[in-house]
């Protein structure tokens, strides 16, 4: 991948004449700077190949010293001591200039002019470095993986407030913030919350605090009663119908509370009937069921007979009875229902054809028809 490159900032360079009694005099400088690309965008962490050159000349000539170093850059900031692989040849007794190429591209202009002893690099871009050692003390050099120029602010009633070196953050509270009974008469458990739970002191409940027309002004009481009760006071009674399930405790309602043969078939809820309900008897002991028959049945056991009578008409179902269960003949005159006989219903013969009837007549009747 093709980047351009750019210095931000060369923090620190300086050119160290060692001088020892009887010793060549050692040459080095120290140069710090910051690798970016084109939009000032620190170069990832890694290890790049830069070329150092001076140069007797801002622009042109030829380079006078040149070495090449593998640098470690930590959020693009690298260091470098130029002159330990390639020693200095150079007097240092006129101006020179830097030029810096990296990963063997073009170099990068302009050349950085080398202005006192010790020598110090001036940034190409800006006095002051855009970035800072990761362990440079003193400074915050992150917020929330955040950098650069930051602006804390408090959202809703969130107050975001600045003394000295101290940043304070506060938020408002809003809502209940304590519970207190204000004449004692409510008893305030845990009052700062977050649960708080209420109750009411005994006798708490005085008369300033009854509505009027509560309590009866007098006693007993008189007027007409309302509400549940009918009548008037002092012996109002209990409404017809007043009392509904909702008004029964549970359990209020006893046996002697219910009239005999009140509880019907409906009034039984399914399955409640259980086996010790039953009375004694109703269920037989062994199977086939013996000794003598009771109910409907007379006879004994194993074999009982229906009792004659016993089949009365709320014991047929509905269409129970058919033609063949019906006797000759038994159908009189009281069994049948007024307009049941339709025409239908009656033989041929049994009503003239044509009126006024004519024939022999027979029956009760002798001679001819019509006469």
């Amino acid at each position: 991948m093709k980047h351009t490159f750019s210095f931000i900032g060369a923090l620190l360079l300086l050119f160290m004449l060692c001088i020892k009694t009887f010793a060549e005099v050692p040459k080095t400088i120290s140069y710090q700077g910051v690798l970016t690309n084109s939009i000032d965008e620190p170069f990832p962490d890694g290890t790049y190949t830069i070329s150092f050159s001076l140069y007797d000349a801002a622009t042109g000539s030829t380079a006078l010293w040149t070495e090449s170093r593998q640098v470690k850059t930590k959020f693009g900031v690298f260091d470098a001591t130029l002159g330990e692989t390639v020693p200095f040849d150079l007097l240092f007794d006129k101006p020179y200039w830097l030029g810096i190429t990296v990963q063997g591209q073009q170099e990068l202009s302009p050349r950085l002019a080398l202005v006192s002893s010790p020598y110090s690099f001036n940034s190409v871009r800006a006095t002051v470095a855009d970035s800072v050692s990761p362990t440079a003390g003193g400074v915050v050099r992150q917020l929330n993986g955040m950098n650069g120029n930051l602006t804390i602010v408090g959202d809703g009633t969130t107050t975001v407030t600045q003394s000295g070196n101290t940043i304070t953050i506060k938020t408002l509270q809003l809502g209940v913030q304590r519970i207190e009974s204000a004449d004692n008469a409510l008893v305030v458990t845990n009052p700062d919350g977050p649960t708080t739970t209420l109750s009411l002191k005994d006798s708490a409940i005085t008369s300033n605090k009854i509505a009027a027309g509560v309590i009866p002004t007098a006693l007993p009481p008189s007027g007409t009663a309302s509400g549940d009760l009918t009548g008037t006071y002092p012996n109002p009674t209990v409404g017809n119908g007043a009392i509904t399930n909702t008004k029964l405790a549970t359990n209020a309602v006893g046996t002697t509370n219910i009239q005999d043969a009140s509880v019907t078939t409906p009034k039984l809820a399914d399955a409640s009937v259980t086996s010790t309900k039953l009375a004694d008897g109703v269920i037989p002991t062994t199977l086939p069921p013996s000794g003598t028959a009771g109910g409907d049945l007379i006879g004994t056991y194993p074999n009982p007979t229906v009792g004659n009578g016993a089949i009365t008409n709320t014991k047929l179902a509905t269409n129970a009875v058919g033609t063949t269960n019906i006797q000759d003949a038994s159908v009189t005159t009281p069994k049948l229902a007024d307009a049941s006989v339709t025409s239908a219903k009656l033989a041929a013969g049994v009503i003239p054809t044509s009126l006024p009837p004519s024939g022999t007549a027979g029956g009760d009747l002798i001679g001819t028809d019509p006469n």
